[in-house]
């Protein structure tokens, strides 16, 4: 190709290896704010019910806990039929009323002793019917209350989910229509055919165009053609071809594939500067068009797309 030819491609080159570029970034300023979008989705937060008070476990006799004095009051009338006959056996004194008396008082006192342990054994279970019941009382409220609280958040919720996927959808359009205007433009450049579909890629783009400024290649074909220069040194491992690996070890390609280095690096310039902007968003609802790196990159954006379309109308493209 004569020099204005070789102008000519260039120059598209170059406009090609940009508009790659510019939906590279795009494509990662969706990616954080999609990220930053469901970070910031509304959560619904719902109070579990309070816990139900046990029910009581109620005692009998057995399980109250008896005194020392008191188990001698219940003893006395078992001691009383088996000691005082074996004295007055023994001393045979003392009239039958006597030994009577002697065996009724420490019944009487046994059966005294029973009632009162029965009463405590009942005020105990009646206390303890009174407690469960002002708690069941208690939770009941606590319960009603909770699900009326709950209600309300869910109806928040639900009215902060709407807005929230409101305002996503129209973020999303908006990033999209950009993101589609550049894809357009780079289709009508590709229409023009200067430069077969297998190097349509930044890697390939880039490596070409230093080829040709570098005053390695004249041609793109031929044996000694910038196709066969690439394909020959992606074979040899000496530039990388996937751009997602390129990411991934950008420093190894700074010798061999600067420029694409270059693009690279201004892609996660520019996209990690708008990603930290969205990163602050914590509202459910946001205009990102808004916020000022966003506004300044897509300003840009929008100038120097318009400038290529002009370009590419004068092309014939």
């Amino acid at each position: 190709m004569n020099e204005q030819q070789k102008q000519e491609f260039l120059t598209k080159l170059k406009t090609a290896i940009d508009l790659e570029t510019d939906l590279a970034t795009q494509a990662a300023i969706i990616g954080a704010y999609n990220d930053t979008s469901e970070k910031n989705k509304p959560k619904l937060y719902v109070k579990p019910d309070p816990q139900k008070p046990e029910e009581p476990v109620y005692v009998d006799a057995s399980q109250i806990k008896t005194s020392t004095g008191e188990w001698i009051i219940l003893a006395l009338p078992f001691v009383a039929m088996v000691v005082v006959p074996i004295l007055f056996a023994i001393t045979r004194s003392g009239s039958y009323f006597s030994y009577l008396l002697s065996v009724l008082v420490p019944i009487g006192l046994s059966v005294a002793s029973s009632i009162r342990i029965k009463r405590r054994v009942k005020q105990y279970n009646d206390d303890l019917f009174c407690s469960y019941e002002d708690k069941k009382r208690s939770w009941k409220k606590a319960k009603e209350a909770t699900a009326e609280e709950n209600r309300r958040a869910q109806i928040r919720y639900s009215d902060n989910l709407t807005d929230w996927q409101a305002s996503k959808d129209e973020n999303t359009a908006q990033l999209q229509s950009r993101l589609g205007q550049t894809r357009q433009l780079l289709r009508r450049l590709y229409a023009q055919n200067f430069i077969y579909d297998k190097y349509r890629t930044l890697p390939a783009l880039t490596s070409i165009y230093e080829y040709f400024i570098t005053g390695r290649c004249d041609e793109l074909t031929g044996p000694h053609g910038a196709y066969n220069m690439y394909e020959d040194e992606v074979r040899k491992d000496t530039v990388i071809s996937q751009l997602n690996l390129v990411i991934q070890h950008l420093e190894q390609i700074r010798q061999n594939q600067y420029m694409l280095y270059q693009q690279v690096n201004l892609i996660q310039r520019q996209s990690q500067q708008i990603a930290y902007e969205l990163s602050k968003i914590s509202s459910y609802t946001q205009n990102i068009m808004q916020l000022s790196a966003v506004s300044a990159y897509y300003s840009a954006l929008t100038a120097k797309n318009t400038e290529i379309s002009a370009n590419l109308q004068l092309m014939g493209g």
